[in-house]
């Protein structure tokens, strides 16, 4: 069975219940045993593979899905194409830089998430 769509991005996300639970219930066991918890890094790690999958997914949301879910969109083919390189690429490296910004201090990486973030959220709404 081959699925379209959110269909897919929803599968691929699924597996991350699973690792926010272990890690969790980990965290958890870790604390109770007197070692510190680094929460913040927890997230950021989480949230950068969030957004490494979802850059590695965007660039195969084809123009007729996107005329389907959003009917108001007035783009042509080609702007969404271009928008969906730079939208997928904007989502992976922000994710990539997380993940190698959780080595060096938490608040430099909770920094570097809200401003990847807020990148983000400007390229898309560039379209």
């Amino acid at each position: 069975m081959h699925l379209k769509g959110p269909q897919t991005l929803t599968l691929n996300l699924l597996w991350l219940i699973p690792l926010i639970s272990i890690l969790t219930t980990g965290s958890i066991i870790y604390y109770n045993l007197g070692f510190a918890v680094h929460t913040t890094e927890m997230a950021m790690i989480i949230v950068g593979m969030m957004f490494m999958l979802i850059g590695n997914y965007i660039p195969t949301v084809s123009y007729q899905f996107e005329k389907q879910t959003h009917p108001f969109y007035r783009g042509t083919e080609l702007s969404w194409n271009r928008t969906k390189r730079v939208l997928g690429k904007s989502f992976f490296f922000g994710g990539l830089l997380m993940l190698l910004i959780v080595l060096f201090s938490s608040k430099v990486a909770f920094g570097i998430m809200l401003s990847t973030l807020v990148i983000v959220i400007i390229n898309a709404l560039k379209k």
